[in-house]
């Protein structure tokens, strides 16, 4: 009992008060991943070369009898994998734009609930101790909110092929150096679930 709650007490005392360096660094950070989500999501699409080798592998099913006129629901699903590897960038494209037309609706109307799992993310990765009914709180929703716009309409630049873009919002440029480097620290051996925000939270996927 008594280990247990040393370990409460050393989790709590590892937490710290938001500062404006983890303002400035979650802005940035969360720019970045954007970009980087949206880099890793475009090498993994499908080639012009792997929608070949899929027609290709359906016409020989048509070839051996495996896809017939008879079965029409058997054929529709034949196609579904075909059709989705067509769409697969336009379909990301289309959600990502979505996204961004939402999220730019929330910084009129308060509305935290799209950017609250990134920030309860944040939050827990860099051990602060923010209040979700506090400003504080509203502001970096805010913040975060701003800097997934601005990446998110680099995205939308470079499905166009225009890599050149840079952030317009003032908030979204390169974190300091030191918040880098408080960033780079090995992470505590105390559990990431014991985390907890001082109040509830949306988390992801709710």
């Amino acid at each position: 009992m008594i280990d247990s709650w040393r370990a409460e007490f050393d989790e709590v005392r590892s937490r710290r008060e938001l500062t404006p360096d983890d303002k400035a660094g979650a802005v940035w950070q969360h720019y970045e991943a954007t970009l980087e989500s949206y880099d890793s999501k475009q090498r993994a699409m499908p080639t012009p070369e792997d929608q070949d080798a899929e027609l290709q592998r359906l016409y020989r099913r048509i070839d051996l009898g495996e896809i017939t006129s008879d079965d029409f629901f058997g054929m529709i699903n034949a196609y579904t994998d075909f059709e989705l590897m067509l769409r697969a960038r336009t379909d990301d494209a289309n959600l990502r734009s979505r996204r961004l037309t939402a999220l730019k609706r929330t910084l009129a109307s308060g509305d935290n609930r799209l950017i609250a799992p990134v920030v309860h993310d944040f939050v827990a990765e860099h051990r602060l101790l923010v209040d979700v009914s506090s400003d504080e709180y509203r502001e970096l929703c805010s913040l975060m909110t701003r800097a997934e716009i601005e990446g998110l309409q680099r995205t939308l630049e470079r499905d166009e092929g225009d890599f050149t873009g840079a952030p317009k919002d003032p908030i979204v440029r390169p974190a300091q150096q030191i918040w880098k480097r408080r960033r780079l620290r090995p992470p505590s051996t105390a559990p990431l679930a014991s985390v907890q925000l001082d109040g509830p939270i949306q988390k992801r996927g709710h």
